[in-house]
């Protein structure tokens, strides 16, 4: 049997609070005792510990060494904690979660299914934290994040697969005229290029669209949502995934001349999270219901 020879606990929250917020007055405040408790409990485990855990300067106090040392385990110890006792409370599939998502995907297709989210999660809020070219969860933002995975995910990382998109070849009513046009025809229009996607043109003219993809000029967005509008507005060509395009070709906005240009997307889209949230029910909540929302349409 594993045994733990741990200071007293009400003193490492007493240290967290404090090195946290760089003040013992605002560690009282945080946790609803006096000051002078506060420097009472860290005075207690720098006895247990046998060294300084602060230092003073003139705007309060801040970790030694030893206690910029000891500061992240305490916190990631103490988040560990209060995951398993509200998963063994029956109270995880709740709460607050920030994600990660692309600025298009969030615009285009997550916040008009929120409503639907909400009846299927009532517990869980998603706090949404948008990108335009970033292709790696940024964990200092949000602990999972809905990402086009090419390869494995990092080390850290885990990752589960919602949906594998076919790429369309869209463009403005006005740039078909009003009768049929060929591939070659239409690429000799501007193509509107996405930041960090440019695999995307890559898989469409590596198939039977390969003599099309010479002589066009580019212009480069910073998103799929860009491209769409520049697109719409007959600045060129845009090649978007299904799922994002759905709602303006549904307005009228674009056109899809032809669906044997379609190509599959390198990559697939997945629900990524960290090893801080692995085993949260709240993924597998979330993960059910994107699935299925993305799969619908097929």
């Amino acid at each position: 049997m594993r045994k733990y020879r741990l200071p007293p606990l009400n003193a490492l929250r007493a240290f967290e609070a404090a090195a946290r917020h760089s003040s013992i007055r605002l560690a009282a405040e945080e946790l609803g005792v006096s000051q002078s408790a506060v420097s009472h409990q860290v005075r207690e485990l720098e006895y247990h510990l046998g060294m300084r855990l602060f230092e003073r300067d003139g705007r309060g106090v801040r970790p030694s060494e030893g206690g910029r040392i000891l500061l992240p385990f305490l916190i990631e110890g103490f988040d560990s904690l209060a995951r398993g006792i509200e998963r063994a409370c029956g109270e995880a599939v709740s709460g607050e979660l920030p994600i990660q998502i692309y600025v298009t995907m969030a615009v285009r297709w997550l916040i008009p299914r929120l409503a639907r989210l909400e009846e299927r999660l009532p517990g869980v809020h998603l706090r949404l934290h948008t990108t335009q070219h970033d292709w790696d969860l940024e964990r200092s933002r949000a602990e999972v994040g809905v990402l086009l995975v090419r390869g494995e995910p990092a080390k850290g990382l885990h990752h589960a697969e919602l949906y594998r998109s076919e790429l369309l070849l869209l463009c403005a009513p006005g740039l078909t005229g009003y009768g049929a046009i060929d591939l070659a025809t239409l690429m000799r229009q501007p193509r509107l290029r996405v930041r960090a996607a440019d695999a995307d043109w890559e898989a469409l003219f590596s198939g039977p669209s390969a003599d099309a993809g010479h002589g066009s000029l580019s212009s480069v967005h910073d998103s799929y949502l860009v491209a769409m509008e520049a697109a719409s507005e007959g600045r060129g060509v845009a090649l978007i995934p299904d799922f994002l395009a759905e709602r303006d070709i549904a307005d009228g906005k674009l056109v899809e001349p032809d669906r044997a240009w379609r190509v599959e997307q390198p990559g697939t889209w997945c629900l990524v999270w960290s090893d801080r949230i692995d085993g949260d029910p709240r993924l597998q909540a979330l993960e059910t219901f994107l699935r299925d929302e993305l799969r619908a349409r097929r």
